[in-house]
């Protein structure tokens, strides 16, 4: 019903009535190329009667051809030929009738009534603000996926992201930084301060030796 109701809606709305296409945007509407209207119009004729195909399944068209997929298949569920009888045709009957339901109720509201949704807006306007708003599907995905994901996200950047990642490279910068602010003094550019700093070193090397 709901799926009937709404393909009409939108067909309704978009092949009668009056246009809402404006003047500017108008004069540019033109048919298709036969490139686009030959496989619409093959695709419109198999959606129109291909579902027909096999139904009901007592006429017999393609069970054949796909008997060897469902034959195995309805011997191990214990399904037989004539298990459903009338069942089938007055499912297949139901369900056009429900279907048709939903054609003309679109067909009434959106052709024949169009004042008909504001109407019916008006009278049930928390069931409509509700159907409207799509169940409020997106508001609560909003304030609960979405929002954590934006504020795990969030927790994350400031508390991992700066505190440990670019702690950790600055920490390193700092530390290499005042590394060679410390170790700068013993770079003076005199020779005779790196010569008394061998001397010395030799000295260390010539104790440690002896010593050991």
């Amino acid at each position: 019903f709901i799926t009937a109701f709404y393909t009409f809606r939108l067909i309704c709305l978009s092949f009668f009535g009056r246009s809402r296409v404006d003047e500017t945007r108008r004069e540019h509407v033109h048919e298709s190329p036969l490139v686009m209207i030959v496989p619409l119009a093959v695709l419109a004729v198999a959606s129109l009667l291909g579902g027909f195909i096999g139904l009901p399944g007592r006429l017999g068209l393609i069970q054949r051809f796909l008997e060897p997929v469902f034959t195995p298949a309805n011997e191990i569920l214990g399904i037989h030929e004539h298990s459903l009888g009338a069942l089938d045709y007055g499912l297949m009957v139901l369900s056009l009738l429900v279907a048709m339901a939903g054609i003309v109720l679109a067909w009434l509201m959106y052709v024949r009534r169009t004042d008909l949704p504001v109407v019916v807006g008006r009278k049930l306007r928390p069931a409509y603000q509700v159907v409207y708003n799509k169940f409020y599907v997106d508001e609560f995905y909003a304030a609960t996926v979405v929002r954590l994901a934006v504020d795990g996200s969030r927790w994350v950047w400031h508390n991992f992201d700066e505190r440990v990642i670019d702690g950790a490279a600055h920490g390193l910068a700092w530390l290499w930084q005042h590394a060679g602010e410390g170790l700068r003094p013993l770079q003076t550019g005199r020779v005779q301060n790196y010569l008394l700093a061998m001397f010395i070193g030799l000295c260390v090397i010539a104790a440690v030796v002896v010593l050991l």
